[in-house]
């Protein structure tokens, strides 16, 4: 039995049920001020879910919620004003795209403050201190459009952080960040810490919370929490909910291969509010055949813009080539059925409202066997009548890999394949990538986990200062 106290977060016997389906069984969860805790589990388990419930999302819009107690500071939420919930308990989405209402940052941080009563006279300092804090000055005026996955998230957390709150609920905050922006907001959390805050970070990766106080294993519905994180039974515990994995990747290939797609003197520039950005500037690299390519560099370096470049969906000088043909010379249409993409943010090339119809479009009856077994294995089966808007980030991903191994590309831009994922998932996703490589296909991923980069990828690529070079 937990012991309950008057102060921070406490969660006792939480139960929350939708579409017949428990989601959550019996939660006790406690988080005091200065404390951080990390909540981990499988993809899928009900961590979002969770965080949900805590903003206020659920039950509001769905499902049953049965609470012995749920307070902050003592006070039970449901009887917080939706202001004061704001002002207490800020929750990040694990999606950073969905977590704004304006245009632009300065934008987003205007109607943050309007919403919490601030005095227009008193915007500009708030704002100016706030951006200067995260170092996202140049960043104020440009659209959340254009701005990378990290840079969103770097955004997201400013917004929850000008609200002040008590308590920071962080879902998936480093999932798209660089090394150098992780260590900078870990010193941010850090400070906020000795301020008294309180953090429930919600995450995958446990190498980056090793100093949490306390951890919570989601597995099955229920919640076991553990404070000795080096334990033989908590190594014992992570490893059964798929956050921690023994098996070997395959040894990588290092023979030499002629390019599939090569690049020479590529530049690539577009006009901002801040003017003109240049992503590269007379850059030449080559994507090997039949390799698992690597393709790192800081967030918002402009790795996502080269995929579009690749499928013409973006503007560039100089020559990529595929297969010896020049790819401005060719319709891109010519070369969908060869190269396929998985978006950075996978909702938004969904098309169906099932999950197995988005597995089979396309697809012939032969195939439709395969893709069933496919969902069977990335642990979807069970899924497959519902919606793919309805997965959560991890199974979204899972699902747009799986629809593009059914389809015989060629080559494959795949953008951050193992946001979201579990330990065990992520290396299912890039096993089964690496042995499409060894049969015949080329593949190119991004990432910013160098666990996953180290182990799996035959070849390395690093994007910067406007050029590509590989990593030797």
């Amino acid at each position: 039995m937990m012991t309950t106290r008057n102060n921070g977060l406490v969660i006792q016997n939480l139960t929350f049920t939708k579409r017949k389906v428990t989601f959550l069984k019996n939660i006790q969860l406690q988080a005091q001020p200065g404390e951080l805790v990390l909540l981990c589990g499988a993809s899928g388990s009900g961590k979002s879910t969770l965080a949900a419930i805590l903003s206020g999302y659920y039950p509001l819009h769905g499902g049953k919620l049965q609470v012995e107690e749920l307070t902050w500071e003592g006070q039970n939420l449901a009887d917080f004003s939706d202001k004061e919930r704001l002002r207490q308990i800020a929750v990040s989405f694990q999606n950073a795209r969905l977590s704004f209402c304006m245009n632009t940052l300065r934008e987003e941080l205007i109607f943050i403050l309007e919403n919490l009563l601030v005095p227009p006279s008193q915007m500009p300092q708030i704002i100016a201190r706030y951006v200067e804090i995260h170092q996202l000055e140049s960043y104020l005026d440009q659209p959340f459009s254009s701005l990378s996955g990290g840079e969103l998230q770097r955004a997201a957390f400013c917004c929850l952080d000008i609200m002040d709150p008590g308590c920071y609920v962080l879902d998936e905050p480093f999932s798209n960040l660089d090394d150098d922006a992780i260590e900078f907001l870990q010193g941010l959390i850090q400070q906020r810490l000795a301020e008294g805050k309180t953090f429930l970070v919600i995450d995958h990766r446990l190498d980056l919370w090793q100093d949490a106080q306390r951890f919570y294993v989601l597995e099955n519905a229920n919640l076991t929490s553990v404070t000795d994180f080096y334990s033989s039974t908590t190594q014992d515990l992570f490893f059964k909910a798929g956050l921690l994995g023994k098996s070997e990747p395959t040894p990588k290939i290092k023979s030499t291969t002629s390019p599939l797609l090569e690049a020479k003197d590529l530049t690539i520039h577009f006009h901002s509010s801040q003017g003109e950005k240049i992503i590269l500037q007379d850059a030449s690299f080559s994507f090997p055949k039949e390799k698992l390519i690597a393709l790192c560099g800081q967030s918002g370096c402009g790795k996502s813009t080269l995929f579009k470049a690749i499928l013409g969906q973006c503007s560039y000088q100089g020559t990529i080539t595929y297969e010896d043909k020049d790819l401005k010379k060719v319709k891109p249409s010519t070369f969908f059925g060869e190269i396929g993409l998985v978006f950075q943010d996978p909702s938004l090339q969904f098309v169906t409202n099932r999950v197995l119809d988005e597995v089979l479009v396309g697809t012939s009856k032969e195939e439709e066997k395969r893709g069933r077994d496919l969902l069977e294995h990335y642990k979807l089966l069970n899924d497959k009548s519902r919606s793919p808007w309805t997965l959560s980030q991890g199974e979204q991903r899972r699902l747009a890999v799986i629809c593009l191994l059914l389809h015989g590309q060629k080559l494959l831009l795949v953008d951050e394949p193992t946001y979201g994922q579990d330990w065990q998932n992520a290396a299912k996703l890039m096993a089964q990538l690496q042995d499409l490589c060894r049969h015949g296909v080329t593949c190119c991923f991004t990432s910013h986990d160098r666990r996953l980069v180290e182990a799996y990828a035959d070849i390395e690529l690093r994007m910067e200062n406007k050029k590509v070079s590989v990593v030797s």
